[in-house]
């Protein structure tokens, strides 16, 4: 296992609507080819909407939140996604953080989360 550091000058992002509040994560394993179109500076963004394979989407398939900031710069061509599949989301700061607007589609299919 190889471990690297970054640091991120704006801070941590959180995509919840509630600090503290109650919220499931689970990791999924993705390749580097399979993100690469959503990478920002070789980071893919927190409030990335992604499938069950960890691969950006924004349709049916969805299956889960990109929980933080994930670097791929230094990746040896996989890294571990934090999904977040429970919780509450503010739906607006998922548009900061990626400029992308999640479809309704997508909201449907990620029925264990909120979006306020």
């Amino acid at each position: 296992m190889r471990q690297s550091s970054y640091s991120i000058s704006l801070g941590k992002k959180d995509i919840r609507e509630l600090a503290g509040d109650h919220f499931v994560n689970i990791n999924i394993k993705v390749a580097k080819t399979d993100v690469e179109s959503s990478l920002v500076k070789g980071v893919l963004p927190a409030g990335t909407v992604v499938n069950n394979r960890g691969i950006p989407t924004n349709d049916a398939t969805a299956f889960g939140i990109v929980y933080s900031d994930i670097e791929f710069s230094d990746s040896m061509g996989t890294e571990i996604l934090p999904v977040m599949i429970h919780g509450f989301v503010n739906k607006a700061k998922l548009k900061k953080f990626t400029n992308v607007d999640i479809t309704e589609e997508a909201i449907k299919a990620m029925n264990m989360i909120s979006f306020l």
